[in-house]
């Protein structure tokens, strides 16, 4: 599997770096894991599935 660093998604999808890690951190994204320090996504990751987390709330606690 591959994956795109969450700063990679984050231009790719245009949602800011911050709510990216939030995500990842509260479980929201599926498939997401950090190695050491750096977030990561699956490469299969779709848009649609980006914005359906990020419009369910714009705030950044879980």
């Amino acid at each position: 599997m591959r994956f795109l660093a969450v700063a990679e998604a984050a231009v790719q999808f245009r949602i800011p770096v911050e709510e990216l890690r939030s995500m990842c951190e509260c479980g929201k994204i599926a498939g997401a894991v950090r190695f050491g320090r750096v977030w990561t996504l699956p490469e299969t990751v779709s848009l649609n599935e980006l914005q359906a987390v990020h419009a369910q709330g714009r705030h950044l606690a879980c």
